[in-house]
C-alpha cells in the first residue's frame, strides 16, 4: 500500500462484536488512500480481523486508557491526516473525501481541519439526534464561544486534523478518561481554524454492549473538573458558556444523588450568567412538578 493520504485511528477493548462495523466503515470510504489504525488497549482476547493491507493492529499488552491509545495509534499512523472513530462507532463513506475537499476549499486562516455532522441511532436505525458543526477561524476558542444558529459543539468526534499539528500540540492529554476530544480542541482551535460540514459523515450508536464514556455522569463529571482546573482562565473569560457547563455538571451531580454539590455549581453558574441560570432553574423545577 502506498502511503496513505488520511488515517483512522480506532481504540478499541473488548468489543469483538462491535469493531467490525467501524473498521468497514473506514475501508468502505470513497477515499481510496486510507489506513484503519486499530489500537487494541489490552483486550482479553486479542483482536483478530480479515487480513487486508489497509488495516494495522497495534496492540498494547495492558490497557492504558482512550487517551494513551490515541497517542500510540497517532505515532503509529502514516497519513498527512487524522481522524478518529470510536469502536462502537461508524463513519458514512464520504465522510473523509469531503472533508479534505472542505479543508481544500476553506477561506479560513489556515492551518484548517474539520468538522462533520454527527448523527446518534438506535440500533434499529432510529436518529434520536441530529448534529451540525459550527465553523471557528483560528484563534477562537472551540465551545466557549457563542454557539451559531443551528449548530452543536458535541461533533468533536468527526474531526480530521493534521497529524503534525496534533504532535505539535503534545498529542492527546492521557490525564482525561472523559471530555478528551473536548480538551484537545481547546488548545487546537487558537492556532487551526475549524471549518464546519453541512453533510453528516459520522453515526454514533446507542447500543446495549457496554457503556459509553459520554453517558458515565462519575466520569463526566471528573472530567469537567480537571478541564476547568487546566483551562481555568478560559473558561472564566467565556462566562456565559461556562455557566452553561456549570449548569450542566449541576443536572449530573444531582442524578448521583450529590444535591450539595449540584447547588454549589448553580451557585457558580449564577456568578457568570444570572439570567439564563435563573430561566434554567424554573424550568428544571416545572419539569420535577410535572413528573
Amino acid at each position: 500500500m502506498t502511503t496513505p493520504t488520511v488515517s483512522v485511528l480506532i481504540p478499541t477493548r473488548d468489543r469483538p462484536g462491535l469493531l467490525p462495523t467501524a473498521v468497514e466503515s473506514v475501508l468502505e470510504q470513497t477515499l481510496p488512500d486510507v489506513e484503519a489504525v486499530v489500537i487494541d488497549d489490552g483486550s482479553r482476547e486479542e483482536v483478530r480481523l480479515p487480513p487486508d493491507p489497509r488495516i494495522r493492529i497495534v496492540r498494547l499488552p495492558q490497557s492504558r486508557g482512550y487517551g494513551a491509545a490515541l497517542n500510540v495509534g497517532t505515532r503509529e499512523a502514516r497519513g498527512r491526516w487524522l481522524a478518529t472513530v470510536d469502536d462502537d462507532d461508524r463513519l458514512l463513506p464520504h465522510m473523509l473525501e469531503v472533508s479534505l475537499e472542505a479543508i481544500e476549499r476553506s477561506d479560513l486562516p489556515p492551518p484548517v481541519a474539520a468538522l462533520s455532522g454527527l448523527e446518534y441511532v438506535l440500533p434499529d436505525g432510529t436518529m434520536v439526534a441530529r448534529l451540525l458543526p459550527p465553523t471557528l477561524p483560528r484563534g477562537s476558542h472551540y465551545s466557549l464561544e457563542p454557539v451559531q444558529p443551528g449548530r452543536a459543539f458535541p461533533v468533536r468526534a468527526t474531526l480530521v486534523v493534521e497529524r503534525a499539528l496534533l504532535l505539535e500540540l503534545g498529542g492527546w492529554d492521557e490525564a482525561f478518561r472523559g471530555r478528551l476530544r473536548h480538551e484537545f480542541l481547546l488548545r487546537l482551535n487558537p492556532v487551526c481554524s475549524l471549518q464546519g460540514i453541512d453533510r453528516i459523515g459520522y453515526v454514533a450508536l446507542a447500543h446495549g454492549s457496554g457503556p459509553r464514556l459520554s453517558t458515565d455522569d462519575q466520569l463526566m463529571h471528573e472530567a469537567f473538573e480537571l478541564l476547568v482546573r487546566k483551562h481555568r482562565r478560559l473558561f472564566e473569560s467565556h462566562g456565559p458558556r461556562y455557566a452553561h457547563y456549570l449548569r450542566s455538571d449541576a443536572r449530573l451531580l444531582y442524578r448521583l444523588g450529590r444535591r450539595a454539590q449540584a447547588a454549589l455549581a448553580l451557585a457558580r453558574a449564577f456568578r457568570y450568567d444570572r439570567a439564563r441560570t435563573a430561566k434554567w432553574v424554573r424550568r428544571q423545577a416545572k419539569r420535577r412538578f410535572n413528573r
